[in-house]
């Protein structure tokens, strides 16, 4: 009984129709790059959020940290948007992990980090995309954030 209610626990940020306060928080401040560089915001989309979200959460219980799953069929930033059921022209990825910050703190050092990087801040900056979703998971003090963008999603 314990650890069904522990595993349903853990499932509900992956389960939740709407974004956290915390990815809230990365979708405003990369929308707030976004309109400093002269570009539209771009619209959180709930399936890119599960697909972001899993992506997290899997780097978290597999502990890895890379744009490359181990798992078959989700190997890819691509696959893992389709299989939560979306398609799209163009699908980048940005990925961050911290170990012993609060959570709250982690949207302003993950923004920080990818604008300091030139392949993470080209996805950002990217005027080709037009929807985003942040999944982030969190096990004890390690937090891990997943920006999926899409261009032309269907």
């Amino acid at each position: 009984m314990t650890r069904v209610l522990l595993a349903l626990l853990l499932a509900l940020p992956l389960l939740a129709d709407s974004p956290t306060p915390i990815e809230t928080r990365v979708l405003e401040l990369t929308n707030r790059e976004r309109l400093q560089a002269g570009l539209p915001a771009l619209k959180s989309e709930m399936k890119l959020v599960q697909a972001g979200r899993l992506h997290s959460r899997e780097m978290c219980e597999l502990n890895y940290f890379s744009h490359a799953s181990p798992t078959s069929g989700q190997e890819t930033p691509r696959q893992r948007v389709e299989s939560v059921g979306a398609r799209s022209m163009a699908i980048g990825e940005n990925i961050y992990m911290s170990s012993g910050r609060s959570p709250e703190e982690v949207p302003a050092r993950a923004l920080t980090s990818w604008m300091n990087s030139p392949g993470h801040r080209a996805n950002i900056l990217s005027p080709d995309f037009t929807s985003l979703g942040i999944g982030i998971f969190v096990s004890g003090p390690k937090v891990y954030v997943t920006q999926v963008f899409s261009a032309d999603l269907e």
